[in-house]
């Protein structure tokens, strides 16, 4: 997933991790470039989630090395917090380093949340929330960013859209991208690379590139191509 001596991101080196008797994580390299788009796709419970734990230093692995720049998580779980409204959660990593909150506010816009800055948190549908909480990482302002299935609760058409989006904002202001999904075609359209894994402890199968221009169109030919070779790996 890089040039040889190229500068790194995102560097696994033989991770390994184990929750007791439980072996998670098995012997996982995974290296990402400045600004690269990395899908991982994999089995239910085969330690996704986990990679990004590390990545985000939440966990530390039993042996090898994990070597990132500042990464932000943002877990399946929205995690926002009940007594602010959805524009003060998504402005809040703006608020704790002091900056105007003016962008906060422009974002909530872009992801379709108009109208709704001054919800209470349990006013939210599950996808509102979801938004919320994706605005609030894209504005942590870290290098890398960690996604546990970001498009998880959105409905199909909301989260066609906000792939468009997503793929703009990274061309206007690249970030490093480490994101997981359950959704094969996702992974084709969003990542330049796929990584898939193995089922519990995961392994590293296959690295597929993606080497198509954006935006692209899940009826494109060579999307489809891709998203049915990650499927024959993951078989």
């Amino acid at each position: 997933m890089r040039a040889e001596g190229a500068v790194t991101s995102v560097q696994l080196e033989r991770v390994r991790r184990s929750y007791g008797d439980l072996l998670v994580v098995d012997d996982v390299s995974i290296e990402v470039a400045p600004g690269e788009v990395i899908a991982i796709v994999g089995p239910s419970g085969c330690g996704k989630s986990t990679l990004l734990d590390l990545i985000c230093k939440l966990q530390a692995p039993d042996s090898g090395s994990v070597t990132a720049e500042r990464a932000v998580l943002m877990p399946q779980r929205d995690l926002l917090l009940p007594w602010m409204n959805a524009l003060q959660n998504a402005a809040l990593p703006l608020k704790l380093r002091g900056e105007d909150e003016s962008s906060a506010h422009a974002m909530m816009g872009e992801l379709g949340l108009d109208g709704f800055e001054h919800a209470h948190v349990w006013e939210l549908s599950g996808g509102m929330r979801q938004r919320v909480a994706f605005a609030r990482t894209l504005l942590s302002g870290a290098p890398v960013l960690c996604l546990d299935e970001p498009f998880g609760a959105l409905d199909a058409i909301t989260r066609a859209g906000l792939h468009e989006w997503l793929a703009g904002a990274l061309a206007s202001t690249p970030r490093t991208v480490v994101f997981v999904t359950h959704d094969v075609e996702e992974a084709v359209l969003l990542a330049d690379h796929v990584v898939v894994l193995s089922p519990r402890p995961a392994r590293v199968i296959e690295t597929i590139a993606v080497p198509l221009a954006r935006p692209r169109r899940g009826t494109d030919a060579d999307v489809v191509a891709l998203r049915a070779r990650v499927l024959a790996a993951m078989a």
